[in-house]
């Protein structure tokens, strides 16, 4: 059988003035791959990447480039995108990329939920040190709902890179800079009180929100660019806005700093399918902090966030080629 990957080819890098090489020879495997969901993740991905061109593949389509990379390395990197939400479909398209692309790395960009925490807030990006599965649940009559957690970590080698992040800043350039986050930061009207309407119940969970909020926010406007937190992500599949269910979560994951609803699914594909060669890494914005109703402005600057941060971790030299 021929491979499947044979007609994958890359452009080669921008040579400065607008043109290019002669196309290189299909590559063995692509370095990055980058999984999408909304339209706006997907769009603010590729606005991040000149020169993408659509690359057909055996099971899936793709958008392909090769990066340069700041140490003058290169990097094949593929964006893909499901039309679907939720871990199943998620899954469905890492295994297709594993099948078409064998990539290194795998880096699922988009919007998450922040869980109310002072360390964060609304437009910061979560990067996941693990994973807890929720997506299987009982409940037994009389019994509170329960979960078993499917997760674990990420991989040794992306834990290696998470854990030395913070001595390889300066690598990641200056991806808050309005000019790479290519929008303004949104305003937002801090809660004055726990009787704020945009405050869901219960009251409990109030004053921790208000909190998160003004951790990083003076009046309407935030005083400090965005930063990446690394710590463990939720993926339950479930679009969550009130804290309730958060609070059953954190009995077993009470460290976790995010929700959102694919993560869980590519890390299976990896761990089956990836034959320990994949890294799996959430990249994702803080569009919303739960228990809290935000302006509709949060989740376009969120996927923008979180496609700065990927594109500046791609460039970094820090994922290296073929390793």
């Amino acid at each position: 059988m021929s491979d499947l990957r044979e007609g994958f080819k890359f452009p080669n890098p921008s040579m400065g003035d607008g043109s290019s090489l002669a196309a290189m020879p299909p590559p063995t495997s692509v370095d990055v791959a980058v999984i999408t969901i909304r339209e706006d993740e997907f769009e603010a991905m590729l606005d991040r990447l000149p020169g993408y061109q659509h690359k057909p593949g055996a099971y899936w389509d793709y958008q392909g480039v090769s990066v340069v990379n700041d140490d003058q390395t290169t990097l094949n990197v593929a964006v893909g995108r499901t039309l679907d939400q939720g871990s199943l479909a998620a899954q469905a398209l890492a295994i297709a990329m594993i099948m078409d692309l064998k990539p290194r790395w795998i880096l699922v960009v988009g919007i998450a939920g922040g869980i109310p925490a002072s360390d964060y807030s609304l437009g910061d990006v979560l990067l996941s040190q693990r994973v807890h599965d929720f997506t299987v649940s009982a409940k037994a009559p009389g019994k509170p709902l329960e979960f078993q957690d499917l997760g674990g970590p990420m991989s040794i080698e992306v834990e290696k890179l998470l854990a030395n992040l913070p001595a390889n800043k300066a690598k990641l350039g200056e991806w808050t800079q309005p000019q790479q986050m290519k929008m303004s930061v949104p305003r937002v009207q801090i809660p004055e009180s726990t009787d704020d309407s945009r405050l869901a119940e219960p009251d409990s969970s109030k004053q921790a929100v208000i909190q998160c909020l003004k951790s990083k926010f003076q009046s309407t406007i935030r005083d400090t660019a965005p930063k990446s937190h690394i710590g463990p992500i939720i993926d339950a599949s479930t679009l969550v806005k009130d804290t309730e269910m958060v609070d059953i979560w954190q009995k077993t994951a009470r460290h976790a700093c995010g929700i959102e609803m694919e993560l869980a699914g590519v890390y299976r594909a990896a761990r089956h399918f990836g034959k320990d060669q994949t890294r799996v890494l959430g990249v994702r914005g803080i569009s919303d902090i739960v228990g809290f109703k935000r302006g509709p402005e949060w989740t376009q600057y969120a996927c923008h966030s979180a496609a700065s941060f990927a594109n500046a971790l791609i460039r970094s030299g820090l994922l290296k080629a073929g390793k």
